[in-house]
């Protein structure tokens, strides 16, 4: 992931911050836990889709 995709895919978990508050970060790291990783992680997903190149497989975002 290039530098200005990280940012971007950063900047779509402040906007989650912002969206779901406090419980953001416990919500996050329970779907870590529970789903298996990343590339289950709802969080994570929309995260790599909004940057605009998420591969669908392997959650991560390829820009």
């Amino acid at each position: 992931m290039s530098d200005k995709g990280l940012l971007y895919h950063e900047g779509v978990h402040v906007r989650q911050w912002r969206r779901f508050g406090i419980a953001f970060p416990v919500d996050y790291f329970s779907e870590e836990l529970v789903e298996g990783g990343p590339e289950h992680n709802g969080y994570e997903i929309e995260a790599n889709r909004d940057c605009g190149h998420y591969d669908g497989g392997d959650g991560i975002c390829n820009h």
